[in-house]
């Protein structure tokens, strides 16, 4: 063990730094420490594995030959990142690695959703708590950059993050312990891997007819965003700046989303667009959709919604109805009446058909038959006088009805015709109205005749 004293300039280090190795060699005059096999550095919380390193006493700085770990335990949590190079600036308690860079810290996470079903056994369940506990945050990257004393990093390069639900691509990702939070920009991207590392950890098996691992196994979802931050803490995210959110072929475009993993929720403001198919989209302010259901929920706060949906047809077409003439169309009806339904053995009443109009008879002239005074008086025209019988048969017929001078006699009442159009729907029957043939109409009788102021002629 060799304890490295800090120069004067690094005299306000927190902590002193000690170099372990298999051999040591000091260049006093250069102020450099060269250690070789199984090399550790130590400062504080925070140790350095390699199988050589060189200590600039100057600079203050531990460079490994070739490829390093630096392990940080604190709370019992240990940050682990591994690299092909690693420079450790002790005074700044700044770490830079060069690629491939590789981080594996515990999760922040307060909760792992429970997977859906619910474990059916003790062993599942124990093997779900076990899984959640040793949930962790996965980076890699070419480049890398942390902070020992906040321990805040930045890694750029061909990013991806893996957590126990997600993956996550971009060019550069920053972590902040503090605030539990990684920050993607650059073409960042998140898949939802559900179900995955339950699969791996044994808490459900790798079953076709495994109901938990098929609905674990869900189709995932993905976001596309310029910038998208998550939360480690609540397993939450927002990602901004032309965001595209897909699943299952639906995609919605927006400029923010809000993704909430306790409620399995996707909020998408600002310029909404939800596209379902090629030629079916809708647009609105506001939209919340639902990854467990797949309900999509719309409002509009600053304008109305907007929508554009494709209606499909029965490629094969149904029979056209029978022309039917309009009500101005006299003719036969194309549609025949439905006989109404009746009590067993009852028939139903025909519809009368319309019968010939009568004619109207001539009206009866009285003969005028000449009086005591050599006058025509006119004589009322009776029927014919019953024969000799019973009473009964000695009624009188009725005979002809004198009207007054100057009023013509009223026509015949006929029947109303029957239209020839049937309706579609036959009417209820109607009583039957026997005709009685036509009234008589009433006698005129004749002119006045004035008469003679002379003497009247004697009879014969």
């Amino acid at each position: 063990m060799l304890l490295v004293a800090p120069s004067p300039q690094a005299a306000e280090s927190p902590a002193k730094v000690h170099l372990f190795a298999d051999n040591v060699q000091h260049d006093k005059l250069r102020r450099l420490s060269v250690a070789k096999g199984h090399v550790r550095v130590v400062q504080g919380e925070v140790t350095v594995f390699a199988d050589g390193i060189t200590y600039d006493e100057q600079a203050d700085t531990s460079t490994s030959d070739g490829k390093a770990t630096i392990v940080q335990t604190e709370g019992g949590r240990k940050t682990v990142i591994t690299g092909a190079k690693l420079v450790f600036y002790h005074r700044e308690r700044r770490v830079l690695l060069e690629g491939p860079v590789h981080v594996d810290r515990p999760s922040d996470m307060a909760h792992v959703p429970v997977p859906d079903p619910v474990p059916d056994s003790a062993a599942k369940r124990a093997r779900t708590e076990k899984a959640v506990k040793a949930a962790r945050t996965v980076i890699d990257a070419d480049k890398g950059e942390y902070w020992t004393r906040t321990k805040k990093g930045k890694f750029t390069g061909n990013v991806v993050l893996l957590q126990k639900e997600k993956k996550a691509k971009g060019d550069t990702a920053e972590l902040d312990d503090a605030a539990g939070l990684v920050t993607l920009t650059g073409k960042a991207r998140v898949e939802q891997i559900k179900g995955n590392w339950l699969v791996t950890e044994g808490v459900i098996e790798n079953k076709a007819d495994d109901v938990e691992h098929q609905r674990s196994l869900r189709n995932a979802a993905t976001i596309d965003a310029d910038k998208i931050d998550i939360y480690s803490k609540t397993n939450d995210l927002i990602a901004t700046g032309n965001v595209v959110t897909e699943q299952k072929g639906q995609v919605s475009r927006s400029q923010k989303a809000v993704y909430r993993d306790k409620e399995q929720e996707i909020t998408l403001t600002e310029t909404v667009r939800f596209e379902r198919q090629k030629d079916e989209w809708m647009t609105s302010d506001r939209a919340v959709y639902n990854l467990k259901t797949e309900r999509f929920v719309a409002t509009g706060e600053q304008k109305q919604i907007e929508s554009k949906f494709i209606v499909r047809t029965d490629p094969t077409p149904a029979e056209p109805l029978p022309d039917v003439p309009s009500d101005q169309e006299l003719g036969p009806s194309a549609v025949a009446p439905t006989p109404l339904a009746g009590p067993p053995g009852a028939a139903t009443p025909p519809i009368p058909s319309p019968g010939p109009t009568p004619r109207p008879l001539p009206s009866p002239t009285a003969s005028p038959v000449a009086g005591s005074d050599g006058a025509a008086t006119p004589q009322p025209v009776s029927s014919a006088t019953p024969s000799q019988g019973t009473p009964s048969d000695r009624q009188m017929q009725p005979g002809p009805v004198l009207m007054p001078p100057g009023q013509a006699p009223k026509p015949p009442s006929s029947p109303s015709p029957t239209p020839s159009v049937q309706p579609r729907l036959p009417p209820l029957p109607r009583p039957t109205r026997v005709p009685t043939g036509p009234r008589l109409p009433k006698a005129t009788p004749p002119p006045v005749i004035p008469q003679s102021t002379g003497t009247p002629r004697p009879r014969a």
